[in-house]
């Protein structure tokens, strides 16, 4: 059973600045697609699975936790 989370837009900007990323660049490196990362971070999609938070944390270098926003 996947279980669905927001994703925390700032911490996500926050940690692709320090790498000098756009969001472009976080989903060739994330492999997750651009038009998803936009829409998960505009809240104008359904809410980020386990899967996709991983492989965005995993390009990022962070825990899943970091890119979660929390309740």
């Amino acid at each position: 059973m996947q279980i669905s989370y927001k994703l925390n837009r700032t911490a996500i900007q926050k940690k692709c600045r320090k790498k000098f990323w756009t969001f472009q660049k976080l989903a060739v490196e994330s492999g997750v697609s651009y038009s998803t990362i936009l829409a998960l971070l505009n809240n104008s999609t359904r809410k980020a699975t386990n899967s996709t938070i991983l492989l965005i944390a995993r390009a990022l270098d962070c825990a899943p936790a970091d890119l979660i926003k929390e309740s």
